[in-house]
Parts: structure tokens; C-alpha cells; sequence
């Protein structure tokens, strides 16, 4: 799979990469879809916006899109909103 997603890519002090990656989170939908559109990464989960469960399947989703862990994954910004920045430490 060819990921040309816009990223910025940013040196850690562990000598590890991470990126940024603009995500737009659709939460409710019927079916989970991963899509890549003009640099931005469109999640639709099926989990509500509730209690941070579609942010947290979104973390999942994009893992494996990038085949890192869950947990290398992190919302920068837009905890609360559809439209996010994720950084992925690789």
C-alpha cells in the first residue's frame, strides 16, 4: 500500500519519527472505511462520539493503515472535533 498522505515529519529526542497526519473523523457510520483524500486521511467508524470511543477507534484504524501500534498513535489536536491532527511515531 503506497502511503503519500501529507505528513510533516519531526525528530524525537528517542531518536524516533513521528508524524502529522490531518485525519477528518466521520463517527456513527454504518461501515468503518480508511480513505486518503488530497493529503487528508478520512476515518468512518462505527462507534459513536461518545466517551472517546471513536477517537480511540480512529487511533486503531489509523495503526494499522501505517502498521504501527495503537499506541503510537496520538491526537495533537481536535480532541473534540471531527477534524484532527495525529501524530505517528514510527
Amino acid at each position: 500500500m503506497n502511503h503519500q498522505t501529507s505528513t510533516i515529519t519531526l525528530m524525537n529526542t528517542t531518536e524516533k519519527e513521528s508524524k502529522l497526519v490531518r485525519v477528518h473523523i466521520t463517527a456513527g457510520a454504518k461501515k468503518e472505511n480508511l480513505t486518503e483524500d488530497d493529503g487528508v486521511l478520512k476515518v468512518s467508524v462505527k462507534e459513536r462520539a461518545e466517551k472517546n470511543m471513536a477517537n480511540r477507534r480512529m487511533c486503531e484504524l489509523v495503526a494499522e493503515h501505517f502498521h504501527v501500534s495503537a499506541g503510537a498513535v496520538r491526537i495533537i489536536a481536535g480532541h473534540h472535533h471531527p477534524r484532527k491532527i495525529v501524530s505517528i511515531i514510527t
